[in-house]
């Protein structure tokens, strides 16, 4: 499971497939963790070179106009 978050104190877990379901709907994003960035890039919604790391995290935002 992947945490949702749905503001900064609060959010619920998702499946991969609900994640895929909701960035490809959303406007922007900010994705943190492994699993999240390896779900995104596999479905397509980022590509790999956009995502830098935080200490050792890995990040990339979406944005879409």
């Amino acid at each position: 499971m992947i945490l949702k978050v749905t503001s900064f104190y609060d959010g619920a877990f998702a499946s991969e497939e609900e994640l895929v379901v909701n960035l490809r709907a959303a406007t922007c994003a900010n994705l943190v963790g492994k699993r999240t960035i390896k779900v995104a890039v596999s479905a397509g919604i980022i590509n790999k070179d956009g995502v830098i790391r935080i200490g050792g995290v890995p990040h990339a935002q979406l944005y879409r106009f």
